[in-house]
């Protein structure tokens, strides 16, 4: 069960701390939406006065100017005499607020059942008020219908939901394991509504004797007072409404009296009679004052309403009754939606829309402060349905609401603000389903979710749980796969034998597996925090590509990736997939800037872990992305950068296996196959129960066989997981197989030659060392024409030697590197390097010949044999010191 925490509560006065605050509430402290608040007596009852932190007097929760920021009414509250700070519920946002009353016992901070049942439900941010029996919840979302309290059956409490025209007292008195926020709960707040409030509201109506309302009203506030005044009885409303209380006991019993007149001319629409209230001259502060659990004008329009035994019936034709909200003042007509004007004439139908809106499904996404709304715009025009995806803040802006709903080619709006409010009730209150807004291709909670349909192993799913948006990213266009869970049988057989034998196995192997592992990678990554990458080296010919390319088609997209695109799509395709490999061919930094390299890199750093990252939009939101695609890099260098290594399955193709008439057999075969079946197969495979609740035992099987088959003393916890994943996939490859019924194309011997190729890729001595990578950023200087000849370098032809001043060219790099904020470990001394400069010249193998050789002109300098450099090091060329 549910318990707030011990700290003292905001409703107990005095200063406000910042611990009490700081981890809570966060979107509504970006609101000026706060007032301060004072118990007071009236009529000899306690009451929660309203306070203005901006103005000397009381504040009004209908009148913005009297409201402040989070900051202005917390210092207000400590500065001056009042008992807390409250939130007050704006018209114009969408912010709901739940008071559950008597449901929580002071001393032992017990909840009934009925209080526990609504918590778990509704799942956002909840706290105690400030009297400890009762609760406070603040979500996004609408209140689906007039009716605001309840009471509970068979118990003292009750609940009441506001969305307007109140406020709450805030005490900040967190109920633990609710959010610490407010959180999007649409779906939750509505089924509360119906089951505890608008329920109830049949049975009252039963017991009353309010007449019941005509749907033929259609006055206007200002048709509806000059009725009123005009009537028989016109000569009292006149006086009332003026502000006369003359003939009558006391001020109150004349707003009685004006509000009986209000029930009969409006049909007992309370929210009406308020609005006009409001409007006379009787209106004063003591209406929107606390009485228990309503306000004085509350209490005032239900006597009205329960007293009134008769309303106005106009004798005018009615427009045609529609499925909209009764909140709602348009009306549907011709396609569109209409308002109605009174004229002497008669009624006036005014064109709003030129099309009616129907939501397909609105969208909840953990990481946006906004849900979105998929709507089928239908024009009353020939022009055809067309879809937007819509978010709640496009309703409260017209100019916003035609750029992004009316992009139709004959579509209008001609409305203002207060019929685009009706327009967001009719588009908030639809029977659509709730589902999880997903922008990236792949498995979400058991379910494949693509740009073309959500499926599970059985075929697309028609209630899903999760729907795409298509945000525009070149992966929505590249995925090929049209549907899954439906495949020819034979054709998925005979891929899944010819895969592993169209190029050498010992190096094509740890691609086949890594691709079947990025099936599961999200999981993976739950697990061991990082899914590694691949990386494929070749010379020119070897066929790297081409064989990436027929790999990837087999898993559902088309085409390799480039890596000289801006840093912006780089990162919208790293979150474009969580279980699909995007491949990025051309890897050769020589021909990149350091600077471009060094975003390449750390985006590859950031896919590993899953990053999320922030970009702001258009709209001035943010736009949130999770490097979340498993990534594969092509090219004819090794990458580069320590961290990118360890994280890396690295493998190199051999340009003579093309000659292989076996393997040019089976790639040739392959080709002639729909490789899209195999995609539709293993996504389908991937995402079965048994296999799904699998994974994790799956994986720590992988984990001790890896641990048998290398030697992982110098092998790091990354590089371990990188050779997991290997022996995973191929494990899920085999699976597939025997689903199948084929016997696979692989053995026991050839997987575990696999792995020790790959192993015998890592480990400390396979890393570029800090010599090496030294060696590397001189090239680039000298390249770049930062490295002056004969001052610190001499370029020796006829001896295929390179002579190195180690002082000038180290200060060199340090600065390059620091300037250009790049991601290169350079150890802080020139020292540093000395000693494993020494070392090696002390090896008959190594390219450096001499470590403190005697130099006429530059003195003291490393000798280095450039050619044997040049094999050993990524990045270094020897033309790049070459000035002949």
């Amino acid at each position: 069960m549910a318990q707030a925490n011990n700290s003292p509560t905001l409703g107990d006065g005095g200063t406000i701390r910042d611990e009490q605050t700081d981890n809570y509430l966060d979107k509504l402290k970006d609101r000026e939406t706060w007032i301060c608040w004072r118990v007071e007596k009236r009529d000899g009852e306690e009451t929660k006065a309203p306070i203005s932190p901006v103005e000397s007097g009381y504040a009004s929760t209908t009148d913005s100017e009297t409201w402040s920021s989070f900051e202005e009414a917390v210092e207000y509250h400590e500065s001056h005499d009042t008992d807390g700070i409250g939130f007050v519920f704006d018209t114009d946002d969408i912010i709901v607020g739940i008071d559950l009353d008597d449901c929580r016992d002071r001393e032992t901070g017990e909840l009934t059942e009925w209080a526990d049942k609504i918590i778990e439900d509704v799942d956002t941010y909840w706290e105690v008020s400030p009297s400890g029996t009762g609760l406070h919840a603040y979500c996004v979302g609408f209140k689906p219908g007039d009716k605001t309290r309840s009471d509970i059956p068979e118990s003292e409490g009750h609940i009441e939901m506001y969305d307007e025209k109140r406020f709450f007292t805030v005490s900040f008195n967190h109920l633990e394991d609710s959010r610490e926020d407010v959180f999007r709960t649409n779906s939750a707040v509505s089924e509360v509504y119906e089951e505890y409030i608008a329920d109830n509201e049949e049975d009252e109506n039963d017991d009353s004797n309010t007449p019941e309302r005509s749907k033929d009203l259609s006055l206007t506030n200002e048709q509806l007072i000059n009725k009123a005044k005009n009537a028989e009885n016109g000569e009292d409303f006149a006086a009332l409404w003026d502000g006369h209380t003359v003939g009558y006991e006391s001020q109150s019993e004349a707003d009685l009296a004006l509000c009986s007149h209000l029930a009969f001319w409006t049909q007992c629409d309370q929210n009406q009679m308020d609005s006009l209230f409001r409007k006379s001259g009787l209106m004063r502060k003591k209406w929107d004052e606390d009485r228990g659990d309503q306000t004085y004008g509350e209490i005032t329009l239900l006597k009205a309403i329960d007293g009134c035994d008769e309303v106005y019936d106009p004798a005018s034709d009615s427009p045609t009754e529609s499925d909209l909200p009764e909140s709602v003042e348009l009306i549907e007509r011709k396609g569109g939606y209409y308002s109605i004007e009174n004229t002497a004439d008669g009624k006036r139908f005014v064109q709003i829309t030129n099309f009616q809106i129907e939501v397909k499904s609105y969208l909840e996404d953990e990481h946006e402060d906004e849900d979105r709304i998929v709507i089928d715009v239908v024009p009353a025009t020939p022009e055809e349905t067309y879809e937007v995806v819509a978010q709640p803040s496009d309703f409260a802006d017209t100019r916003k609401f035609r750029n992004n709903v009316c992009t139709g080619r004959t579509t209008i709006f001609s409305g203002g603000q207060n019929e685009l409010n009706d327009l967001k009730i009719i588009a908030g209150m639809q029977d659509a389903p709730s589902r999880e807004r997903v922008t990236t291709i792949g498995i979400h909670d058991a379910e494949v979710v693509t740009p073309r349909g959500v499926y599970d192993e059985g075929g697309e799913v028609e209630e899903p749980s999760h729907e795409y948006e298509r945000v525009g990213n070149s992966v929505e266009q590249d995925w090929t796969v049209e549907s899954i869970g439906e495949f020819d049988n034979d054709e998925v057989a005979k891929i899944l034998k010819l895969l592993p034998q169209i190029r050498n196995k010992e190096r094509w192997l740890p691609v086949i597996g890594y691709y079947y592992a990025s099936v599961h990678s999200a999981e993976i990554r739950d697990i061991e925090g990082e899914f590694p990458l691949l990386n494929i080296t070749g010379e020119t010919g070897s066929g790297k590509t081409t064989s990436t390319e027929t790999c990837s088609q087999c898993f559902g997209l088309r085409s390799v990736h480039k890596i000289d695109s801006t840093d912006y799509v780089l990162m919208r395709e790293m979150s474009a997939t969580n279980c699909v490999p995007i491949p990025f061919d051309e890897y050769k930094p020589s021909d990149y800037s350091d600077g471009d390299m060094s975003q390449f890199h750390r985006r590859l750093r950031n896919v590993t872990r899953g990053a999320i990252e922030a970009r702001g939009n258009a709209s001035g939101s943010d736009d949130v992305y999770q490097h979340s695609s498993p990534v594969t890099v092509i090219g004819e260098s090794e990458i580069q950068g320590n961290a990118e290594r360890r994280r890396s399955i690295r493998t190199t193709f051999k340009k003579d296996v093309r000659e292989d008439p076996e393997v040019q057999e089976s790639f040739t075969k392959i080709q002639q196959y729909d490789l899209e079946e195999h995609a539709r197969a293993v996504y389908a495979y991937a995402v079965r129960d048994g296999v799904i609740d699998e994974i994790e035992q799956s994986w720590r099987v992988c984990d001790n066989r890896i641990a048998q088959l290398v030697d992982t003393a110098e092998i790091d916890g990354l590089e371990f997981t990188a050779l997991q994943a290997t022996w995973y996939g191929l494990g899920l490859y085999e699976m597939l197989c025997d689903e199948f019924g084929i016997q696979p194309s692989i053995t026991q011997s050839e997987k575990e030659e696999a792995i020790q190729y790959i192993a015998g890729k890592m480990g400390d001595e396979e890393r570029t060392s800090h010599v090496d990578q030294w060696f590397s950023i001189a090239s680039t200087l000298a390249r770049r024409g930062m490295l002056d000849h004969e001052k610190d370098y001499i370029f020796q032809d006829d001896k295929n030697e390179l002579r190195i001043k180690l002082t000038e060219v180290h200060h060199k790099i340090r600065k390059y590197v620091r300037d250009h904020d790049l991601d290169y470990d350079v150890l802080s001394s020139e020292k540093d390097y000395q000693k494993r400069i020494k070392e090696m010249s002390e090896s008959n193998e190594s390219y450096i010949k001499e470590y403190s050789y005697p130099d006429g002109r530059i003195n003291r300098c490393i000798v280095l044999d450039y050619e044997q450099a040049q094999a050993e090091i990524d990045g270094f060329d020897h033309r790049d010191f070459d000035l002949a």
